[in-house]
């Protein structure tokens, strides 16, 4: 990697590199210039300029005087992102047959050049994140936020969602998990009258 000491500027670059003498890596089309603090963590920073290997370009890459960044071709570390519940709340009570609504993005998943989410909930609360025969994919809910409709699931009260993060070139990552207690259907019981009361 390389070091970029921007030293009285502050504002956004365009970098352009040529990746012709790599001995240990075989960049492809696939490749993109990644940047971080000084060992942190890769990402994607500025936005995307198709390759032309072995040329690589990222626009808009900014700076601020004073603090290095690192640069390096690869593949970003994919972060999963973290969701939240519309209430920002880690247990969240609603009666069965309520129309939920949508959860929340709080940060986007990072990493890949390409990427999908995929939505998953558990009625086994104690389910790991990944855990074979556990999780069950919410269907065509590759987005940031989830929209779930309508909760019925009121005799296994507590369900668990998350969020599954699909990088190129990356292991399946996951969001945090957000519970909602799924509570049966309030009943009036039935109303009789007395005779002659």
């Amino acid at each position: 990697f390389w070091r970029i000491t921007p030293n009285g500027f502050t504002g956004n670059i365009n970098m352009n590199v040529r990746a012709a003498q790599f001995t240990t890596y075989s960049p492809n089309s696939e490749t993109r210039i990644i940047t971080r603090p000084i060992s942190g963590s890769w990402s994607l920073a500025g936005t995307h300029v198709s390759a032309v290997p072995p040329a690589y370009f990222r626009n808009a890459i900014s700076l601020v005087s004073g603090n290095v960044i690192e640069c390096t071709l690869g593949a970003a570390d994919c972060l999963p992102g973290n969701i939240s519940d519309w209430l920002n709340g880690t247990l969240t009570s609603v009666c069965s047959g309520t129309d939920i609504a949508a959860f929340k993005n709080v940060q986007s998943g990072l990493g890949g050049s390409t990427y999908t989410y995929t939505w998953q909930y558990a009625t086994d609360t104690t389910a790991t994140p990944g855990q074979v025969g556990k999780w069950t994919d919410v269907p065509a809910s590759n987005n940031t936020i989830l929209d779930y409709g309508v909760i019925t699931n009121a005799y296994i009260p507590t369900v668990a969602f998350i969020r599954k993060f699909d990088g190129l070139g990356c292991t399946s990552k996951y969001s945090n998990k957000v519970y909602i207690v799924v509570l049966p259907t309030p009943s009036t019981g039935f109303m009789f009258r007395k005779a002659n009361q």
